[in-house]
This record gives C-alpha cells, sequence and structure tokens, in this order.
C-alpha cells in the first residue's frame, strides 16, 4: 500500500491523490479501518470455528447465530452514524471499541470447551453495536474534510483498508489454529479469539 502511494506520487495520471494522504484525519481513519476490520473478521470466525470444531454445531447452526454480530451492527449503524454526525467521533469510537475489546475480552476469559451460548450470544450482540459506532464513523471521519471530486476515492481507499485488514484477520486467526497443538484443539481456538 505503502509503495503504491508513492508511485502515485510519481505518476501524473495517478487514481490516488496525493493530497489526501496529506490529511492527518483520513489517514488515520483508513489505518483504524484496517485494524477494526482486522479485528471484526477475526472475531467472526473464531467463533464460527469454535461452534463447529469444538462444540459440534453444524456449519449452518453457526452461520445462523453468528448473523447476530452483523444484524445488530445493521440495525443500530444508522442511529450511531447521526450520533457521530452531532458529536465529536472520538465520543461515539472510543466507547464503541472498549464496548467491543471487552465483549471479546469476557468471552475469551470465560469460554469452555462446551456450548455456552449464555455467553456466545450477548457477545455477538455488544459486539456488533460495538462495531456500529467504529465504522460509519471512521467512514464518515475519512471523508468529512475530503473535496466532492475525491469523495469516491476517499471512501474506496477506507474501503479497501478494511478488506486488507479483513484478510490479514482471517489469515491470522487460520494461522493460530492451525499451528495450534492436535491433542488440544479447544486452546488453539480459544487463542485465536484473543
Amino acid at each position: 500500500f505503502l509503495w503504491l502511494v508513492r508511485k502515485s506520487d510519481l505518476s501524473t495520471s495517478s487514481p490516488l491523490p496525493k493530497k489526501l494522504f496529506s490529511d492527518r484525519q483520513f489517514v488515520l481513519a483508513s489505518t483504524m479501518s484496517f485494524f477494526s476490520a482486522l479485528a471484526f473478521f477475526s472475531h467472526w470466525l473464531a467463533p464460527l470455528l469454535l461452534m463447529t470444531e469444538v462444540w459440534g454445531y453444524s456449519l449452518i447452526q453457526a452461520g445462523l447465530l453468528l448473523t447476530l454480530m452483523p444484524a445488530t451492527f445493521a440495525i443500530s449503524a444508522t442511529y450511531f452514524g447521526k450520533l457521530s454526525d452531532l458529536y465529536v467521533a472520538k465520543f461515539i469510537m472510543v466507547p464503541g471499541i472498549a464496548l467491543y475489546c471487552t465483549c471479546f475480552l469476557v468471552l475469551c476469559l470465560l469460554i469452555r470447551d462446551e456450548s455456552s451460548l449464555f455467553l456466545l450470544v450477548p457477545t455477538l450482540l455488544v459486539s456488533g453495536i460495538g462495531m456500529a459506532t467504529i465504522w460509519p464513523t471512521l467512514t464518515s471521519l475519512g471523508s468529512s474534510r475530503v473535496s466532492d471530486g475525491d469523495l469516491g476515492i476517499a471512501n474506496a481507499v477506507i474501503h479497501i483498508m478494511q478488506k486488507i485488514g479483513g484478510g490479514l484477520g482471517v489469515a491470522v486467526v487460520l494461522a493460530i489454529i492451525s499451528s495450534g497443538d492436535e491433542n488440544s484443539i479447544y486452546a488453539s481456538h480459544r487463542n485465536a479469539m484473543f
């Protein structure tokens, strides 16, 4: 990505306007989009694999349970997007990040090798709300000082950073699980959630 930005600086027909990367707020929003996607997608895959490989759920059962997180995200994102327009973005995102991290920390500390929907379902619901405070706000924050002509490319860069972070998050979860001890499948799945 840095190579692409540098290469764009040297090209007169670059699709990436350099002025985007001189805006600290845009760079911060893009960077945070990368890390939030890394967390979100890894925390979506890790419970899926735990439910199917350790708890014995079918892929359909686990997939349906996991729709709680993006469903909660979709329902509450508009509300938090409006709040971030009214207030300073950090007052929306910081509590959301704390809420999201707390949910998965509690899950990781209390999860066992037997099915525990009592613990998993609230984590998925509340972490979906936490992510709803982050993603719309990051997109809004990253494009708020961008000119109308660069709005499309600014949003594209933010979303590309999310996709790269999401791909890396999935790869990290799979690497942690596959490098674990075969005698303790549960331990490697639990480690992947951390």
